[in-house]
């Protein structure tokens, strides 16, 4: 279902990385603020965002220096490697590093393991219990693969159902979200607590997260037309189209997983896509690829996704 044409696809991205990067905010409640954390953290190494030269060897540096605005310590070009309180991320400000794009990202950590992120949490308010949310990494190690387990507890105390799921975003770095999805056979309304358990694998074989990420286009959900052109794939689902760079690795596979955030933070709908068939013998060093369009028919979430914002992952294996 691929609505226009990608044969531009490296052309755009050079454009898109010549650009200053911008730094968005929603009106998510800060979860340090919330809670009134003063402990002690600790520093982490922040992932960069490659500049065009990196991505493309053969073009000439000064041509594609971006402009530096020094607005919240995140503007333009690549985030700094100082991570001091002039770079402090929050978990409403909008990063663009390699291998993620979104919110959450924490540029200090507690160094208590992988953390359920509350705010983010979007618990089903009737029907049987689902959940989707964010973890966290909040250790100074890279963790190799996160598995979510909710305990459901109804009023009683009682133990009325154990759900549990890994997460399919690998190699999730210091300060990383990840996001994941349970279900229940349960009905909410029963649910009185939940208790949250989050188990990790070490890194066995760490997964290519140096990869850049580029959204090529966003299809609304019910819109005929996009920038005056007519759609083919009536009755016209929410679509994005999405990219992705190697830099001096090749590799065999990548996966892109996406979630949506509504006003408050709260996970919205997950999705995940493969590359196109195109590239099933994999990428070569330097070069550009595309996943499969990512199509949502539903019609509840469908038309807000393309309203709010998104959390961008690409794990590549080589």
């Amino acid at each position: 279902m691929i609505f226009l044409s990608k044969s531009k696809l490296i052309a755009l991205s050079i454009v898109a990385l010549a650009a200053t990067s911008s730094v968005l905010a929603y009106a998510a409640q800060d979860t340090q603020e919330a809670n009134g954390d003063k402990a002690q953290k600790l520093k982490v190494k922040l992932p960069k965002q490659p500049e065009v030269w990196e991505l493309y060897p053969t073009l000439d540096k000064e041509m594609y220096k971006p402009d530096f605005v020094d607005n919240s310590g995140l503007m333009g070009g690549s985030i700094p490697e100082d991570t001091g309180p002039g770079h402090m991320l929050t978990d409403n400000t909008m990063v663009n590093f390699l291998g993620f794009q979104g919110a959450y990202y924490a540029s200090e950590v507690t160094g208590e393991g992988v953390q359920v992120i509350e705010n983010s949490l979007n618990i089903a308010e009737s029907g049987d219990w689902k959940a989707l949310g964010l973890v966290r990494n909040e250790t100074t190690e890279v963790v190799g693969q996160i598995k979510v387990e909710a305990v459901l507890h109804g009023a009683d105390g009682s133990i009325l159902e154990t759900v549990k799921d890994k997460i399919e975003v690998e190699s999730i770095r210091p300060g990383e979200p990840a996001p994941f999805e349970l279900k229940a056979n349960t009905p909410v309304e029963q649910v009185a607590s939940i208790d949250w358990n989050i188990t990790t694998d070490e890194v066995k074989q760490q997964a290519a997260r140096d990869l850049h990420l580029k959204v090529y286009y966003e299809l609304g959900f019910g819109k005929p037309d996009y920038k005056g052109q007519k759609r083919e794939d009536a009755p016209y689902p929410y679509v994005m189209s999405a990219s992705v760079n190697t830099l001096d690795r090749a590799i065999k596979q990548a996966e892109l997983t996406a979630a949506w955030i509504d006003e408050n933070g709260k996970v919205l709908w997950i999705e995940q896509a493969k590359l196109d068939p195109m590239f099933r013998n994999g990428m070569v060093e330097y070069s550009a690829a595309y996943f499969q369009d990512i199509v949502v028919t539903d019609p509840t979430v469908g038309p807000k996704l393309n309203q709010v914002p998104y959390l961008l992952w690409v794990v590549g294996r080589q």
